[in-house]
């Protein structure tokens, strides 16, 4: 999945929620695939250890629901997924996402 864009907007949605530093695009693209206590201690340098939950309810509220940016999975995911499944592999998603996320965007006919 290509949840760069999102990611970025639903950071910086948390950020200005909770009056922090404008965060840069470059600066969130930088951070994709860190842990997100990491990640808000890199883009916001000070960060109070009491600020760190309610960045992170925040973000949590936009990616999972209130930011409309799309996810799009990678060209050519679907079609190579489909193709595996018609040979018989059974598929599963490994991710770093809370659940349900990525499974929403790969639902594949039965």
């Amino acid at each position: 999945m290509d949840s760069a864009a999102r990611i970025v907007a639903c950071m910086q949605h948390a950020a200005r929620d909770l009056q922090q530093p404008e965060l840069t695009d470059a600066a969130i693209r930088d951070i994709i695939g860190l842990g997100l206590p990491e990640a808000f201690r890199i883009l916001i340098p000070g960060i109070a250890d009491d600020m760190i939950e309610p960045m992170r309810e925040r973000y949590g509220y936009y990616f999972l629901g209130d930011d409309p940016t799309p996810v799009e999975l990678f060209p050519g995911v679907r079609e190579g997924l489909e193709k595996l499944q018609r040979q018989g592999f059974v598929l599963a998603v490994a991710t770093g996402k809370v659940a349900g996320v990525s499974a929403r965007y790969l639902l594949l006919p039965d």
